[in-house]
């Protein structure tokens, strides 16, 4: 069986994003039954005009990634209890066009790191609100959200134990989440 390719969307923009860092880490110690693709949410400010006339060739080759993937992982940082704009921005351009966009019945899951003592959930709950939004699959349980990222992180590039452990069992689930909504989706198309 060929790995699930999954599209990883990084909500910070920040050259040395504490979330990229993160996002990377994970990635390199996925399940051999995912693959990781990683974008950084850096798209132009979405425009309903724009969007009716042509969308710029980044959102274009971005939805194009996302229709591809078996899979779409949102990683974001809290930002004032919500998510960053710039992904929000991203997660708007995929949204469309309504109902039938790259989300639509996509297996979708998210994680996310902040500096802080606190934890992002307040914002990873806002991107499994958009995730029922836009009809996607989301992953109900479980989601990775790490406080005190610059203490789980080594300067190799690796990520601690308990967090690795963690990461690991959200991606295990994630894995066979895409095989349960493919065989489901094949299922009710007979």
């Amino acid at each position: 069986m060929r790995p699930h390719e999954i599209l990883g969307i990084v909500g910070s923009l920040r050259t040395e994003s504490w979330n990229h860092r993160l996002a990377e880490a994970i990635a390199a110690i996925a399940p051999e039954r995912l693959r990781f693709e990683l974008v950084r949410s850096d798209l132009p400010v979405y425009d309903d005009d724009v969007e009716a006339a042509q969308p710029p060739a980044e959102v274009e080759e971005l939805r194009r990634k996302a229709t591809a993937a078996d899979g779409i992982l949102v990683v974001t940082p809290e930002y004032n209890y919500g998510i960053p704009g710039p992904l929000k921005n991203t997660l708007d351009w995929l949204s469309r066009p309504a109902f039938r966009s790259p989300f639509r019945d996509k297996p979708v899951t998210s994680f996310g790191a902040t500096p802080g003592p606190g934890s992002p959930s307040r914002a990873i709950a806002q991107v499994n609100a958009f995730f029922i939004a836009v009809a996607a699959a989301p992953l109900p349980w479980p989601a990775l959200a790490v406080g005190r990222v610059a203490d789980v992180l080594d300067d190799d590039g690796g990520v601690d134990a308990k967090v690795a452990r963690r990461a690991t069992a959200q991606l295990e689930a994630f894995a066979d989440w895409i095989e349960a909504v493919a065989a489901y989706r094949e299922a009710r198309a007979r």
